[in-house]
């Protein structure tokens, strides 16, 4: 990215939007960073942070343009469920199997090559997502499947916090490249 000329294209639905480096950088790194534990939330302020760290300047401006185009959404935890409405996920990677090596979970990659290893939950959400037409119905689904299987678990039985366990993992699943994020009906 060090040619200050050159574009990046980013999709959204049925446009593409040419992005210049800054921007760029601004939009790969809303997504999360592997790097980052996935025990601290990804928030505009680590977003900011890590922006400065590594050297991005105006993050704050180019995540506010990102964010008018619609390239980018800030979720609110209180309104989760209009985020998840109006977006889809659709999987990257490939079902590897269940993760055997002392973690519990499901690995994604490519062939024999592993990625990320996720959650039970998180990976039928996942796995499900391109036959849903959005988030929330994958999320109400989950729960409803969890009842009828005489589950009480309220995280696996309540579709709100189903999705409040999803949105904590989308950084974990977007920026190792597993799934991306669209709006819903495209």
């Amino acid at each position: 990215m060090d040619d200050p000329d050159a574009v990046f294209p980013v999709r959204r639905g049925d446009r593409v939007w040419p992005l210049d480096a800054a921007r760029f950088t601004v939009w790969a790194y809303s997504h999360g960073t592997p790097e980052r534990p996935t025990v601290e939330p990804w928030t505009v302020a680590a977003l900011m942070e890590t922006l400065t760290a590594n050297g991005v300047v105006d993050g704050e401006r180019h995540l506010a343009a990102l964010c008018d185009d619609g390239l980018a959404v800030l979720v609110d935890p209180r309104d989760a469920t209009t985020f998840a409405v109006g977006h889809r996920l659709a999987p990257l990677l490939l079902a590897l199997g269940e993760h055997d090596e002392g973690r519990a979970g499901y690995t994604l990659g490519l062939f024999d090559h592993p990625v990320t290893t996720i959650a039970g939950p998180i990976f039928l959400i996942w796995a499900w997502s391109e036959v849903e037409p959005d988030l929330w119905t994958g999320c109400r689904r989950l729960a409803e499947d969890a009842q009828a299987a005489g589950g009480d678990d309220p995280d696996l039985t309540d579709p709100a916090r189903v999705l409040h366990g999803l949105l904590e993992a989308l950084p974990g699943l977007l920026s190792a490249g597993a799934a991306y994020l669209d709006v819903a009906g495209s």
